[in-house]
C-alpha cells in the first residue's frame, strides 16, 4: 500500500509498505493492504511502517521505519494510507 505522512508544512514520508501500525486514541491499529476505508484519530506515539525485504536481500525479513508524532488523523483507503500529523 502507498503510505504518506504529512505535516502542515511538508511531506515527511512517501513509501510503499506491507503493514502500518498506528498509535490511535482507541489503541494501536494495524493496517494492511485492502483495509476497509476509515478515519482514525491518532495520539502521541510512533507510526511504524513495515515492508518485506525483496528477494536477494535477506529474504523474509521486515524492514521498518518509524515516525514519532504528537497527534493527527489517518485516512485509510483500500490501498492507501495518508496521515496528517503534528510532530
Amino acid at each position: 500500500m502507498k503510505v504518506e505522512i504529512l505535516t502542515l508544512f511538508k511531506n515527511l514520508l512517501s513509501v510503499q509498505a506491507t503493514e502500518v501500525i498506528l498509535p490511535g486514541e482507541d489503541g494501536e491499529l494495524s493496517v494492511w493492504d485492502l483495509h476497509q476505508p476509515c478515519l482514525y484519530s491518532l495520539r502521541a506515539g510512533r507510526i511504524i511502517i513495515r515492508d518485506r525485504v525483496k528477494l536477494g536481500q535477506a529474504q523474509g525479513q521486515n524492514k521498518s521505519n518509524s515516525v514519532p508524532i504528537k497527534r493527527g488523523l489517518a485516512i485509510i483507503g483500500e490501498n492507501k494510507l495518508t496521515a496528517m500529523v503534528e510532530i
